[in-house]
Formats: C-alpha cells, structure tokens, sequence
C-alpha cells in the first residue's frame, strides 16, 4: 500500500504496528489456552476410551460364555430391544469455544423372559457399553471444535507473525529512510539559503 511520505503517515503506521502486535500477543496466548485446554480434553477421552475397551472386552467375554453355552444360534438370533433411555447434553464454554457432556440416561430394563444367566450377563455388557459410547461421542466433538478454533487461531497468528508484522516492518524502514533523507535535504537547503543571504559567513 502507498503511504504519502509524512511524519503523520509514519506516526499512523507505528499505531498500526502496535496494533498489529498486540493482536499478535492475544492470539499467541489463546493459541496456547487452546492446546492446553486439548490436552485436558484429549486425556479425557483417552481415559473414556480405555474404560469403553475394558467393558468391550468383558462384552466380548460374556458373548463367548453364552455361545458356549447355547450354541451360536441363541445369541445371535435372540430379539434385542431398544435400550431405554435418552441422551443428555450439557453445554459448556471455554475459551470461546462450545464444549458438550453427553451422557446417557437409562431407565431400568425390561425383564427379559426365559434368559439364563449367561445371557443375562451377555446382555448387561453389551448394554453397559451405551453410556460409554455417548460420552465418547461427545469427548471426540468436542476434540473436533477445539482443533477446529485452534487451526483457525494458529492461522491468523501465522499471517501476523511472518506477513503482515514484517510488511508493516518494511513500510516503516521505507519510511524513516525517507523522512530522514527529506530532512537532510531540507537542513542542505537551509545552509544555501543562509549562505547566499549571508556570502561573507
């Protein structure tokens, strides 16, 4: 951008600057809020994570009982219900960015007619799996969102840092050469005018 070569010019572009870097400075600071508060939720999802694989193994080891048991027709083919129950969601902010809870709240079961115990617990364990799956499933939006704002903020400070600051750092340079060059000139012509006006001095 052409900037008219002026004390004032320079002066507005120092505040630009400043600006600048002070933008700079916010974005740095919640770039890092951001990873850190990504941290928190990725270790919490990890954890989530590692409950949902031990009560996935223990589903897995129930499965295997009852097949053991009936035979693989009588898991397979035994009607499933619907679960009952219902989602949650508690919404929270941080950092700008909406962050959910999800839970499931179950209701109790419906008995289930002529089930042995090895269906019963194959059952419950698949079951117990649901609670977990929702609290993941918002763990991981949530995981989504913060990258999303973290990419978007890391972008913006990117384009300060390495475009815009130095371009601004360039104009000023420019600027200053120039104004010091004008007054050096000037201080030349004031010399000559005196020196003609006085030819003895």
């Amino acid at each position: 951008m052409s900037r008219p070569r002026t004390r004032t010019a320079y002066l507005d572009l120092r505040a630009e600057e400043s600006a600048l870097r002070e933008g700079y400075r916010f974005l740095d600071e919640m770039r890092l809020a951001l990873a850190a508060e990504g941290v928190r939720e990725l270790a919490a999802h990890d954890a989530l994570r590692e409950r949902f694989e031990a009560v996935w193994a223990r589903a897995v080891a129930t499965q295997r009982a009852a097949v053991a048991r009936h035979g693989i027709e009588a898991p397979l083919l035994r009607p499933v219900g619907e679960t009952p129950g219902e989602v949650t969601v508690a919404a929270r902010s941080r950092l700008g960015v909406a962050l959910q809870e999800a839970r499931w709240a179950a209701a109790p079961p419906p008995p289930v007619p002529e089930a042995t115990r090895e269906l019963r617990a194959c059952g419950e364990a698949w079951a117990a799996l649901l609670p977990l799956l929702v609290a993941l499933g918002g763990a991981a939006g949530n995981l989504t969102r913060l990258k999303a704002v973290y990419e978007r903020t890391a972008r913006r400070a990117r384009a300060l840092e390495e475009v815009l600051l130095p371009e601004v750092a360039t104009e000023l340079r420019v600027l200053a050469d120039a104004l010091e060059e004008g007054e050096r000139e000037e201080a030349v012509r004031v010399r000559e005018a005196v020196r003609r006006q006085r030819p003895n001095l």
